[in-house]
């Protein structure tokens, strides 16, 4: 059964009347419109990113360990030059991709601070993220790996829901690998 506040959070009112059973081809959504577009946006974001990173590297390909990546110290990576159909922009220019990249960048950073501020302002972490002490047993983390493992993934009204492996998946994305690609530039 669905309930209101569970309709109400996943965007969109499942058909029938209030607290009516999820029936199989239902459509439900579990993100809202909002948070559908912020991740279409990161996809777009990370995408040029990764294409104006490549003609970056294309103008200098070595990476140095050095202190300060002088001509002395021997580069610990080469990579190969990338194809023009591979990097924004598609022809040499430094100039222009280091902009498409510090551009997208900011997109990134500042589209992630906005979605944490909203998600702790509207209470989504601490509503749907936070981890259950029942949750965390090692019993129940091991029967959610077995589960997923068997692809035997909840239904219903339960399917609306983070189990316990999206919530710390989610966790580490957000708090963890997402800053770090930020700090890091990778």
């Amino acid at each position: 059964m669905i309930d209101a506040a569970t309709r109400d959070r996943v965007g969109k009112e499942a058909p029938g009347a209030p607290g009516a059973p999820v029936r199989g081809g239902d459509l439900a959504y579990k993100h809202r419109l909002p948070t559908r577009l912020w991740h279409w946006i990161n996809a777009v974001t990370v995408i040029v990113l990764l294409m104006s990173g490549l003609m970056i590297s294309n103008a200098h390909p070595h990476l140095y360990w050095g202190l300060y990546g002088a001509n002395l110290d021997q580069p610990w990576w080469n990579p190969p030059r990338f194809p023009g159909w591979a990097t924004i922009p598609s022809t040499y220019n430094l100039a222009l991709a280091r902009t498409w990249h510090f551009f997208f960048a900011w997109l990134f950073a500042f589209g992630l601070l906005a979605h944490l501020v909203i998600g702790w302002v509207n209470r989504h972490l601490q509503r749907d993220l936070t981890l259950k002490r029942r949750e965390l047993a090692p019993a129940h983390l091991w029967q959610d790996v077995k589960d997923h493992a068997r692809l035997r993934f909840p239904t219903g009204a339960a399917a609306l829901s983070y189990n316990v492996i999206q919530k710390m998946t989610y966790i580490a994305v957000l708090f963890v690998l997402l800053p770090g690609m930020i700090v890091s530039g990778v």
